[in-house]
């Protein structure tokens, strides 16, 4: 699922189980948030729609009605990247499979409606969206297409889009799965509804007290998935793997009030381990502060025959360090009381200082 740009991206008809449709039209619309009234934009939501074509096949519109884009696109995020409108084929009227529109320019919103425009081809192409919400949970929307070059060309389609994602309000959705919790906050994973009507898991992190959730990642073997997690304070770490292009791992550090990347640290090989694949991180914890600790094993969840060799490993003050390997460590064993690391290796019971 990997979207334009190089980014993965629910936008991008390469995502998995959608190579056969004809025609796909994603739209992605950044818009003002309103004073909410009866059919007012939900604050913090997904809207989008599907709509077939004889000519044209399926066709799929979705757009978030907030300026809050860090609530769908936080800095770094891989999903919902910007606004555009993407085709398996050349768009209509447009001659080319993708058409970006990035920034509020040319954006209204009022109470029940919106309206978007873009140019392109030095103003000989045209997009618009125009809509009007219906409730709270439904808009009507039609995206129309012009060129004015070969004698004029025209596309109107019309979509009935509804919320498929919430956002606010949303630490303990229910049918999601717990990935870390702590007293301040919740990782979980969430399986989600895409524009296309497929279904993809991601991972969130939400502060309790604000009650409001940020992408973290795409939670899908054996592609980008989250190893482990754990939250601590304000902030959240995630051990994510991205695989087969750049297989890699790393522990990333996002600060929940903005869902700001502190830092990202690889997870790289230590010891014996083999040095052609990251290690899987079977066990995370952190400090409020951002230190945290690991175990990590290259064949994790695999017998192995000898056994794997498995590792230790601190960050504090963005340093790592080793703390100890060797293949009798209990994958799921490390556990942070207070300052203190406890870990078990045969049988031993082994601590060292976080900080």
């Amino acid at each position: 699922m990997r979207g334009v740009g190089g980014k993965r991206s629910t936008l991008a008809v390469s995502h998995r189980g959608l190579r056969l449709v004809s025609a796909v039209v994603p739209v992605a619309a950044v818009l003002a948030l309103v004073t909410p009234v009866s059919a007012a934009p939900l604050a913090g939501a997904r809207y989008s729609g599907v709509s077939f074509r004889s000519d044209f096949g399926k066709l799929v519109v979705g757009f978030t009605p907030t300026t809050d884009r860090r609530s769908f696109e936080p800095p770094g995020a891989i999903d919902w990247q910007g606004a555009q409108v993407v085709a398996s084929r050349s768009l209509p009227c447009v001659c080319r499979q993708e058409w970006q529109f990035l920034g509020l320019s040319g954006t209204r919103v009022t109470s029940s409606g919106f309206t978007v425009r873009r140019t392109g081809g030095h103003g000989q192409k045209t997009l618009a969206l125009r809509g009007r919400f219906v409730g709270r949970d439904r808009a009507i929307v039609r995206l129309e297409l012009r060129s004015a070059r070969r004698g004029g060309c025209v596309f109107r389609i019309r979509f009935v889009t509804r919320v498929t994602r919430r956002l606010e309000g949303s630490c303990t959705p229910r049918g999601t799965k717990t990935l870390a919790r702590s007293a301040t906050g919740r990782i979980f994973r969430q399986l989600d509804t895409d524009d296309l009507g497929g279904h993809t898991n991601h991972a969130y992190g939400c502060l309790l007290a604000t009650h409001k959730r940020f992408f973290l990642s795409e939670d899908e073997e054996p592609d980008l998935w989250v190893a482990a997690a754990a939250t601590a304070g304000s902030l959240a770490a995630i051990a994510q793997y991205n695989c087969p292009v750049d297989c890699g791992g790393a522990i990333d550090i996002v600060d929940l009030t903005d869902a700001r990347t502190m830092r990202s640290d690889d997870v790289n090989p230590f010891c014996d381990q083999p040095t052609d694949e990251p290690p899987e991180v079977s066990a995370l914890v952190m400090a409020p502060s951002g230190a945290y600790a690991y175990t990590a094993d290259p064949r994790y969840g695999e017998a192995t025959n000898p056994p794997s060799v498995k590792d230790v490993v601190k960050n504090a003050g963005g340093t790592t360090n080793l703390l100890d390997c060797g293949t009798a460590i209990a994958p799921h064993s490390l556990a942070l009381a207070d300052s203190t690391l406890t870990w078990s290796n045969g049988g031993e019971t082994r601590t060292a200082p976080l900080e």
